[in-house]
């Protein structure tokens, strides 16, 4: 009998620095390849969006009026937006991925959420949004009773609330959000952000055990309220999966597995961008904090949790999420370029097909990201380069004064394959509070731009060299590829509780290059390097797949993660003559592949290999009594065959319900070969009858 289990995909508080840093982007504006075309009718402050099979587009809002005045959003103030504020959920019809968008209209399906509503997510059809009490299946899409939650919402289960003899630090609405629920076999998932006291330090002791968790919970399934007392009922039917997290604004899928998205400040020295797989609890264990019960093996007078400013050292004690094994974010993502990262969004069709887009709530752009099993062990790594130019003006969004102050939020692709961008309006420190930003459908056009299309860690071709190779999308001119061509930035990370990226936990290395090689068909360079430490990915901030963390603060000699930053110089053309559109790429410099760089070997389509990947850890297979029983849990059509090992054809399916039955009662017995295709993807799998 052959098993393998289905394995998929399985922030806001935005709370930046204050200090001006200098961001990386380039002036030129929009990358050449997109068009950004603003959707009529549709501005609101978007916080969810997703799409029915239909074509019509569920959007959560924020408010569909601009305030008149920008009230300070901390304390008291947040608790009174949902009296203020027309949080609601929206029907958008008439969209179009090539079409004129002049007839789009939206519905309103549901208000009276409590504020900033913080997710929503379409399974099957049936649409669920997450508010700031609780998780909530709306009953129909076009509501003829009323739009309240009372009148077209049933209620499933409570945000988290108090435990035991916890306290409200800042009072129920005091940035503790969940965020962006996802769906899978069964359950939901969503981060929940850790508790944290203006202006941003860690001076803040959690609400509950559930703090700065992924948490998942049934679908479906009515949990009793929440009661705010030392009672069983409190905050039962959540899991929690994963923890560490801090202000985790946005979780994002491509059905292998999710990337959540979290923000810079107390114990997270970079924005963190981290990758969780349903069943394997990786997670860094960053955002420190502890009570007498969440404490992870110490007494509650060291969790300091009498500090009274910001600078002090607080809540330095293990926390429970320490006890996970640890895994490393694919990335740091430095406080210049990013500031304040947002969801997630797993591009499945394009000339970047197979990557994520990542946007900016406090600090402008989108980026990005290509994620990789670097050693095929499940140690991933990624890489990360700009996608749009520094200034959102340039990424689509027009206007003066307030209405060119909106940054990306959240994402949705659409089933005629265009990218919806839901912005909102920015401001440095938080949420906003109603303020209408603009909907954006995002498509591409066939242009040749000469970019950097993804990093990787390398070996040399003889494998004594550890480095990176760098692919282009368009073959790079050799005469213009030289050691002097690249400069070098290595960012080291430490731990500490003092607020944000600054000298306490990160500091910069200059490695140096050691040789460069262009491969035949000029689309990569293999780029040796000189570390300033023993190896890449020498020591960190714990060891891999193992918990219980006791050192406390995590600042030390070697006890660092790492970025590597690799900067081309503007000489660098393609082989047409072309200057780079971003000569900036950032690389999460953890593990170091075992993989040789090849000049020969033509360059793999990373967007096939993610696909591939994403096929092979959606499918499981078993057999039962004679019968074989497949599920494909993914989107799309699929087609599924059994040949013996001498390769003659058994059976052949084909189908997009991800569900294939076989009676192998008339097959051999015996080993035979199980061919899975889904669009390009191919994977096949021996099983035994």
């Amino acid at each position: 009998m052959f098993k393998n289990p289905i394995k998929t995909f399985a922030t806001f508080l935005l709370l930046a620095a204050l200090g001006a840093h200098a961001q990386d982007f380039p002036t030129a504006g929009a990358n050449p390849r997109v068009v950004m075309t603003n959707v009529p009718n549709t501005s609101f402050g978007h916080m969810g969006l997703g799409f029915l099979s239909d074509g019509r587009m569920v959007l959560l809002s924020n408010g569909t009026t601009a305030l008149s005045a920008q009230a300070d959003l901390g304390g008291g103030d947040i608790q009174t937006w949902s009296s203020t504020r027309d949080f609601s959920v929206w029907i958008v019809s008439g969209l179009s991925a090539k079409g004129n968008l002049s007839n789009v209209t939206a519905t309103k399906i549901l208000d009276q959420l409590t504020g900033p509503p913080p997710g929503i997510v379409v399974v099957n059809d049936t649409v669920y949004v997450m508010d700031r009490t609780a998780f909530y299946r709306i009953n129909s899409l076009n509501p003829t009773g009323g739009t309240s939650k009372a009148q077209n919402a049933t209620r499933l289960i409570d945000v988290p609330s108090l435990d035991s003899n916890f306290s409200w630090n800042r009072g129920p609405s005091g940035h503790q959000w969940m965020f962006t629920p996802q769906y899978h076999n069964g359950r939901f998932y969503a981060n929940y952000s850790g508790s944290i006291r203006r202006p941003a330090a860690s001076g803040a002791p959690p609400t509950n055990t559930l703090t700065g968790a992924v948490l998942s919970w049934a679908r479906d399934t009515v949990v009793a309220p929440n009661v705010e007392t030392a009672s069983p009922n409190n905050n039962r039917g959540y899991r929690r999966e994963a923890g560490g997290l801090r202000s985790p604004n946005g979780l994002g899928t491509n059905g292998a597995y999710m990337l959540n998205a979290d923000n810079q400040g107390s114990f997270n020295p970079g924005n963190a961008v981290r990758l969780y797989k349903p069943g394997q609890p990786l997670m860094t264990y960053s955002h420190r904090q502890c009570t007498a019960e969440n404490l992870g093996g110490t007494t509650a007078a060291d969790c300091n949790l009498t500090q009274t400013n910001n600078i002090a050292a607080a809540n330095t004690v293990r926390g429970w999420a320490e006890d996970l094994p640890y895994m490393p974010p694919v990335i740091w993502i430095p406080f210049s370029p990013f500031r304040s990262i947002s969801q997630p969004h797993y591009m499945n069709h394009g000339p970047y097909k197979g990557q994520w887009l990542l946007g900016d709530v406090n600090g402008h752009g989108v980026g990005r990201l290509l994620v990789e099993d670097v050693d095929n062990l499940g140690h991933y790594q990624a890489s990360f380069t700009l996608f749009s130019g520094g200034a959102l003006n340039s990424f689509g969004i027009t206007g003066t004064g307030n209405r060119a102050n909106r940054a990306i939020n959240r994402w949705a692709t659409s089933p005629d394959s265009a990218i919806y961008v839901g912005s909102i309006y920015r401001r440095d420190g938080n949420w906003s509070a109603g303020e209408t930003a603009p909907l954006l459908r995002l498509t591409f056009k066939d242009t040749s731009v000469f970019e950097i299309l993804a990093m990787r860690s390398r070996k040399s071709a003889d494998g004594t060299v550890n480095g990176v190779e760098i692919e282009f999308t368009e073959p790079v001119d050799p005469a213009t590829i030289n050691a002097a061509a690249f400069s070098l930035m290595q960012y080291n990370y430490g731990m500490g509780a003092v607020y944000g990226t600054n000298a306490t936990v990160y500091s910069t290395k200059t490695p140096t290059v050691h040789s460069v090689a262009v491969s035949n068909d000029g689309r990569r360079v293999f780029m040796g390097i000189n570390t300033p430490d023993t190896s890449i990915g020498a020591s960190h901030f714990g060891v891999y797949g193992v918990g219980n963390n006791t050192r406390g603060v995590w600042v030390g000699a070697g006890d660092q993660d790492r970025t590597l930053r690799v900067t081309l110089g503007t000489g660098v053309r393609s082989a047409a003559g072309a200057s780079l559109f971003y000569n900036i790429a950032w690389l999460g410099w953890h593990f170091q592949s075992t993989q040789n760089y090849s000049a020969t070997t033509a360059s793999i389509n990373p967007a096939l290999r993610a696909e591939v990947d994403r096929l092979a850890a959606a499918v499981s297979a078993r057999v039962t009594g004679g019968i074989l029983d497949i599920q494909v849990g993914l989107p799309g059509e699929t087609r599924v065959a059994v040949y013996s090992l001498t390769g003659e054809l058994k059976a052949k399916q084909a189908s997009a319900s991800g569900t294939f039955q076989f009676n192998t009662r008339t097959f051999d017995r015996g080993v035979h070969v199980l061919r899975i295709q889904q669009g390009d993807a191919v994977i096949a799998r021996r099983i035994n009858l």
